[in-house]
């Protein structure tokens, strides 16, 4: 496990923060190797979206070039001790109350591959092509049947808001091409400005 990883989960225990690691990193802590990467995707409740500022300072002080991306508490509405969601605008999907329980890989905090394997295409609304060789890993280590509120979410964003995947797929493309500092000063920018809505 990456000292990035394991530096997070310290940081967020010790603010009391619930959370799950997904994405590439999360598909680390499976075995599957990346190249370097220095992002970390959470899950996190809303309401702990005001600590994380201070958690990403802290990192930081550590690993410069880390980031954490908290885009995904968009998505994934995280309550640990209730009804968990997937939400887009007035769109709301209640979750099965066990799809987002916490598999402890190392002390890190994730989900199982299934769930996993669902949150590609129902955060970011589209496919990357980067995330190919991680949806393939996860399915081969997948055993259980995905919480279908996944898939009634997609179908039902993409017939309310037909707009969505294009102006996904048109980010993802625009990101391919912007050079990585300005990536990072970006993503850094819109993760501030969404922890600043939830005070």
């Amino acid at each position: 496990m990456s000292a990035e990883l394991h530096c997070t989960a310290e940081l967020l225990s010790r603010k009391g923060v619930d959370y799950r690691v997904i994405g590439s990193r999360a598909v680390e802590l499976y075995g599957l190797i990346h190249p370097r990467q220095y992002d970390i995707d959470l899950v996190v409740p809303r309401d702990s979206l005001r600590s994380m500022p201070e958690v990403r300072r802290d990192l930081r002080d550590e690993f410069p070039r880390a980031t954490l991306g908290t885009m995904p508490s968009r998505t994934i509405d995280f309550m640990p001790d209730g009804q968990s969601r997937l939400t887009y605008r007035e769109l709301s999907v209640p979750l099965d109350f066990t799809t987002l329980s916490k598999n402890e890989i190392d002390g890190v905090q994730t989900l199982e591959p299934h769930t996993l394997l669902e949150t590609y295409g129902t955060i970011g609304g589209c496919y990357r092509s980067k995330d190919n060789l991680d949806r393939e890993f996860l399915s081969l280590l997948s055993v259980d049947d995905p919480d279908p509120a996944f898939r009634e979410f997609r179908e039902a964003r993409e017939r309310l808001y037909p707009e969505y995947k294009l102006a996904k797929f048109a980010a993802n493309s625009l990101l391919r091409v912007i050079p990585s500092r300005l990536k990072l000063y970006s993503q850094n920018a819109i993760e501030s400005r969404l922890e600043a809505s939830c005070e």
